[in-house]
């Protein structure tokens, strides 16, 4: 059955969940200076590209620009890296606000190569 995964399949993907939610953790800030008084800055703006965290890898690579972030559009993007087959990662308005507020945002990618898989990836600003 196409829509099955294997054990170590969920593995990678549970363990790269971990991963995407400690890194969104350590990226997260109150707004509030050393004094405690706020600073006036709730986030909303990501002054990197994110990088993505890909499932199951096999040369799959994924940058998305600060830019398209910011811009907060929906976009979808390829990331075929070195991989002999693409797969599209769809990103919603809403998947780019989150991003840009530094949380973590996982989606997973269309179907590809000869077996169809797809793959879960995780961004963080």
């Amino acid at each position: 059955m196409a829509d099955e995964i294997t054990r170590k399949q969920f593995i990678h993907v549970g363990v790269a969940t971990l991963v995407a939610a400690s890194l969104g953790a350590c990226a997260s800030d109150d707004g509030d200076g050393e004094d405690g008084a706020d600073s006036g800055d709730d986030g909303g703006e990501c002054t990197s590209a994110a990088s993505a965290n890909i499932a199951t890898n096999h040369g799959h690579s994924l940058s998305v620009p600060a830019a398209d972030i910011n811009g907060g559009a929906a976009m979808d993007y390829g990331i075929q890296g070195t991989s002999d087959h693409d797969h599209t990662v769809a990103l919603s308005a809403g998947d780019m606000a989150m991003i840009a507020a530094g949380e973590t945002v996982s989606v997973t990618s269309s179907s590809g190569g000869a077996d169809g898989h797809s793959h879960e990836v995780a961004l963080t600003c």
